[in-house]
């Protein structure tokens, strides 16, 4: 029987990712470690484990929580409880590019095909409205921990959504009809705009 909580079931990892992508801002690994520190405990991420390209991290030693092992491991994987109350796999990337940190926690379609059956097909069906049923307490969720994120490291901006592109503040264009969430600054306060399209 699969399990969507399974690093070693391959097929839990196809079909995708959909994520909280976040332009921290400047590199600096003091707020980097702030950052990840929260998003871990915001979304209440179990274990942080790296990755190797001969073997899954079921049976890994566990990694600490830092900047050092993001970096050297280039992710880390865990595990998180859904709003929905099921468990899956996650994992964090780093994107250093051009003086600026870029974090994203990411969500195995094929995992989330079997923790949110809803889902599955999601990606190819993108005239159906009833994504938003299943996507918009999931996308609530991980607007909250980037609300705890941004208490703690003021953030640039941030995008939810399926295998996005990169966040850029300054190239960011919001427009009315969404097919992605989007976390914005305004004043100095973030703001979610959730998808509705």
């Amino acid at each position: 029987m699969r399990d969507a909580a399974s690093f070693a079931d391959r097929a839990n990892w196809s079909l995708g990712l959909y994520s909280l992508d976040i332009e921290l801002g400047d590199s600096d690994d003091d707020a980097l470690q702030r950052a990840l520190s929260t998003l871990w405990q915001a979304a209440g991420i179990e274990g942080c484990f790296g990755v190797d390209d001969d073997w899954w991290p079921d049976d890994q030693i566990p990694l600490a929580c830092t900047v050092s092992a993001l970096l050297i491991a280039d992710e880390l994987w865990g595990r998180v409880v859904l709003p929905n109350g099921h468990r899956v796999i996650c994992r964090c990337l780093l994107f250093r590019h051009d003086g600026t940190d870029e974090l994203g926690l990411y969500l195995p379609m094929g995992a989330l095909a079997l923790a949110e059956p809803r889902s599955h097909g999601y990606v190819f069906d993108t005239g159906n409205r009833d994504h938003l049923a299943w996507r918009r307490p999931l996308d609530d969720w991980l607007a909250d921990i980037a609300t705890r994120i941004y208490s703690e490291v003021p953030f640039r901006a941030g995008m939810i959504g399926f295998e996005l592109d990169p966040v850029r503040a300054d190239e960011l264009h919001v427009p009315d009809q969404r097919w992605d969430g989007y976390l914005v600054v305004v004043d100095g306060r973030l703001v979610y705009m959730p998808a509705n399209n």
